[in-house]
């Protein structure tokens, strides 16, 4: 067996990174929406985000977790259904792109003005975060960077090597208000 190094991003550290950026907003309660807590990633970055709200004064109560699958329909369905239970948050913060980018369809669909009443955030950095409207506030992973260090990995000594690259704020309209 040999051990293989590894290049990445913390999810801890990225699903920070964005939680402060959205408790910085000053709202009074969020929604987490996030795919499967199977997937280990996805589970990091809610578990943070509801940390983090925590650690900047939300109360426990006033943060509730959405799940679903991984996909915009299942994220434009669980907004939705916050909806009609009327709890309708002043924070959305998605554990990826495509969850957020189904909650903007969601909230356009339902007349909520988004940053104003409703912030919205994601994860990845997918290209369509620029192009959706309005634009979203999401994370980015410096990829080309991961890729350069992975080859370097791979050929190099040090096989047990961990890197651990920054992820990067990208603010948009989505949380600018």
């Amino acid at each position: 067996w040999t051990d293989f190094g590894t290049a990445g991003v913390s999810q801890t550290a990225l699903a920070r990174l964005v939680a402060e950026h959205m408790a910085g907003l000053r709202r009074t309660d969020a929604a987490i929406l996030t795919g499967p807590q199977s997937n280990i990633a996805l589970a990091t970055r809610a578990s943070t985000f509801q940390s983090v709200l925590r650690e900047r004064g939300l109360r426990h109560d006033s943060i509730l977790l959405v799940e679903s699958e991984n996909l915009r329909d299942a994220a434009e369905a669980g907004v939705l259904g916050l909806a009609q239970q009327r709890r309708m948050p002043g924070l959305l913060l998605a554990a990826t792109d495509t969850l957020a980018i189904g909650a903007l369809r969601a909230l356009r669909e339902l007349g909520v003005a988004v940053p104003v009443e409703v912030a919205v955030s994601g994860v990845d950095d997918a290209p369509m975060a620029r192009d959706v409207f309005p634009s979203l506030t999401t994370v980015a992973a410096p990829f080309e960077r991961i890729g350069q260090e992975l080859v370097a990995l791979a050929l190099s000594d040090s096989a047990s090597r961990q890197v651990v690259l920054d992820a990067e704020l990208v603010p948009r309209d989505s949380t600018r208000v």
